[in-house]
């Protein structure tokens, strides 16, 4: 099973990002940061899932 690295930065804005919605409803911010972790899990599994988003990001390959 692959693994999803996650960066310093983006481990404080998870943080972040649920004390934000806790503010207003902790039983939210607890379930949007479980499926994130859930989909995040999903994508090592399965690294190639999903579609590519040229307009994002043109010939973007992070599996490089």
């Amino acid at each position: 099973m692959g693994q999803v690295l996650r960066t310093s930065l983006a481990d404080s804005d998870l943080v972040q990002i649920g004390i934000h919605i806790a503010q207003d409803n902790p039983a939210a911010a607890d379930e949007t940061l479980s499926l994130i972790e859930a989909k995040c899990e999903l994508l090592g599994q399965f690294p190639e899932l999903g579609r590519k988003r040229d307009e994002l990001a043109p010939r973007f390959d992070p599996f490089q």
